[in-house]
């Protein structure tokens, strides 16, 4: 966890987070590292908006906690993630990001959203994840069914 901030979302943001103006979030800016080894560079840069009800459990919790920050909300508070909405999209990086992964600006990186979303489909927690293009891979696999019918 790099920085801890309160804040109150303008248009802008709100639209981004796709939220109302004037909700309160905690700001969090976070690298993430691998554990295996100390000299790679970083994997990525994540900014986390919390709902702003559980800025007093994040403070005191983070950067110790090591699990899912949405089980701690719902270990402490009960509010339980519903659905979990993905959005990957191609990005470039800002100068104060690319330092921080050791990565050069504008360099391209995948950016992947991920609104959490409780049971009346309201999103409290939404995080933003920019992976520079050199270090995530995103794979799927499609199969055919054998009992599919043929034409």
């Amino acid at each position: 966890v790099l920085a801890k901030t309160d804040i109150f979302a303008d248009d802008t943001l709100a639209h981004r987070l796709q939220s109302r103006p004037g909700r309160r979030w905690l700001h969090v800016s976070a690298i993430r590292v691998s554990t295996d080894d100390d000299a790679a560079a970083p994997i990525c840069w994540t900014d986390l908006y919390i709902d702003g009800d559980y800025t007093a459990l994040m403070r005191r919790e983070l950067p110790g906690y090591r699990h899912a920050v949405a089980a701690l909300i719902e270990e402490r508070h009960g509010r339980r993630v519903s659905e979990i909405r993905q959005t990957i999209r191609a990005a470039g990086l800002t100068e104060n990001v690319a330092a921080a992964l050791m990565a050069a600006p504008g360099d391209h990186t995948l950016e992947i959203t991920r609104r959490y979303v409780d049971a009346a489909g309201i999103a409290f927690i939404t995080t933003f994840s920019l992976h520079p293009s050199d270090r995530f891979a995103y794979e799927m696999r499609l199969q055919r069914r054998s009992d599919s019918a043929e034409s």
